[in-house]
């Protein structure tokens, strides 16, 4: 019986290069994002002809739709082995536009439904014997001033990285791995950070034998690792 992913946030850049890479890999999709007429187009995508594909409309700037659209992706699939969440607002604003309700909306797309999607995956994973959820993060939860244009996002993947390590100890009772891949540059075909590598690091990371597995991935190049450490010394 094939493996079954759940991918939510899936756009034409990282997401449908997360849908590649775990349907090479022999698993069953569900893509949520919240036009499913989108969402079906991405399926005819020629990386997952040879996996079932399910489209599930799902508006991540409210919690209660992600928890329903991961529970029908679940029923859909018949079942869960990994949930990726890789949904995120980027939403250049200076302090005289950002207001508090801005920056609550960007906060629940980001982490807000990433707990809702990991909640709802992580009670069938826990009554099946367990699974793994991965987070898609950013470098500016580990250093905001590489955003400073878009401040939202700094705090978003803060929140969500937050989230992740505080929660991973109690996921991991149930025999659930659950990690963020921090990604430390820009998203850009043709580099370090194209979308199909940081999707095979992310597959790599979901597949780590269990002395092999990390509550936070880092995803960087040298030099940002050495740009990064330069600037936090």
């Amino acid at each position: 019986m094939s493996k079954k992913a759940i991918i939510c946030g899936v756009g034409p850049g990282n997401g449908m290069a997360i849908a590649r890479a775990f349907a090479k890999g022999g698993y069953d999709l569900a893509l949520l994002a919240r036009n499913k007429q989108k969402l079906e187009g991405y399926a005819e995508d020629d990386g997952l002809k040879d996996v079932t594909v399910k489209a599930v409309a799902a508006d991540f700037s409210d919690m209660e739709s992600t928890d329903q659209g991961v529970r029908q992706a679940i029923a859909e699939l018949g079942g869960v082995d990994v949930l990726l969440y890789n949904a995120s607002l980027y939403v250049a604003k200076s302090w005289r536009e950002l207001t508090g309700p801005d920056l609550m909306n960007e906060v629940t797309v980001g982490a807000g439904s990433a707990v809702a999607a990991m909640r709802a995956a992580g009670e069938t994973m826990a009554e099946n014997g367990g699974g793994t959820i991965i987070a898609t993060g950013g470098g500016s939860a580990l250093d905001p001033t590489v955003v400073t244009e878009a401040p939202g996002l700094a705090v978003t993947k803060g929140a969500m990285r937050n989230a992740v390590l505080a929660l991973a100890p109690q996921y991991a009772q149930d025999n659930i791995y659950l990690a963020t891949v921090t990604i430390m540059g820009t998203v850009q075909p043709g580099t370090f950070y194209d979308p199909a590598n940081i999707a095979d690091a992310i597959f790599e990371v979901a597949h780590a034998s269990e002395n092999e597995r990390y509550t936070e991935v880092l995803y960087a190049s040298e030099q940002d690792k050495q740009e990064f450490l330069n600037r936090n010394a």
